[in-house]
């Protein structure tokens, strides 16, 4: 996927598991969700060059870190330096890199963008259905339903923020 889905992912991930106490969780769910893209910007550039202008100027050097930072083996080792350095499991470490990217990027690559999830172990390229190199133009609707998702959820959480508020009242007076 593109990383503008990414954020919108974790943007819904951030706001339907921290609540308004916990802001610096939800920024980090949020950068996470963009991280593995965020590490290869040249690479997203030639990639959207790509896609948009049919420029085909692939240095063959862009897949290691391509294949690096969107492996399931990465993945792992890195939640477990979390755990290791926090003594506990980084609940946005775990949503951003690993739900709203590695996770959505596995069904939705495949061909060149597939994603090698055993890497550096295995180049297997998990077969996913080619959202991004086949279907591209869907992707507007995909932001579009992702912002209506998003919005949904900021709204139960206000109208659960207000009940609580409403039933502290009751309470006191």
């Amino acid at each position: 996927m593109d990383t503008l889905t990414h954020l919108l992912i974790g943007l819904i991930l951030a706001f339907a598991f921290f609540n308004d106490k916990q802001k610096v969780e939800r920024i980090v769910t949020v950068c996470l969700s963009m991280a593995p893209d965020i590490f290869l910007s040249g690479f997203s550039f030639v990639k959207y060059c790509n896609l948009w202008f049919n420029c085909n100027i692939y240095p063959s050097w862009i897949w290691v870190p391509y294949a690096v930072s969107h492996s399931t083996i990465t993945f792992v080792v890195l939640a477990a330096v979390c755990y290791i350095f926090l003594r506990r499991w980084f609940l946005p470490f775990i949503l951003g890199w690993g739900s709203a990217h590695i996770l959505i990027d596995l069904f939705t690559h495949s061909g060149q963008y597939g994603i090698r999830f055993l890497y550096p172990f295995s180049s297997i390229v998990f077969p996913g259905f080619g959202l991004w190199t086949e279907h591209i133009a869907a992707i507007p609707g995909i932001w579009v339903c992702l912002l209506v998702l998003f919005g949904i959820i900021v709204i139960v959480n206000d109208e659960k923020k207000q009940r609580k508020k409403s039933k502290k009242r009751k309470s006191r007076g």
